[in-house]
């Protein structure tokens, strides 16, 4: 068994922001899945840098934790096979 880390960057424009998944209670987040398959695990949490930390949204008038600034999220992942495979993710 191979450990890898899966690395995505978010850029974002000035001005724009996104719920992070670390969001609680906000509907509207950044999710990132992938479907189940022998041939790979997700090790552990998702791991998002920097942290974002909750916060008052005045457009959903809601608290939730938003990212403002370029932000790296890391998935560690098991492979458990040497062979070819697909698998479907989303971000």
């Amino acid at each position: 068994m191979d450990t890898y880390d899966l690395l995505y960057k978010i850029e974002l424009e000035e001005g724009n922001y996104f719920g992070s998944p670390f969001s609680k209670g906000h509907h509207q987040i950044m999710r990132f899945s992938i479907e189940h398959t022998d041939s790979l695990e997700l090790v552990n949490e998702l791991k998002e840098f920097p942290p974002s930390y909750e916060q008052f949204d005045s457009l959903s008038n809601k608290l939730g934790n938003f990212v403002y600034i370029p932000t790296t999220c890391t998935q560690r992942l098991n492979l458990n096979t040497q062979n070819d495979f697909s698998v479907k993710g989303l971000i």
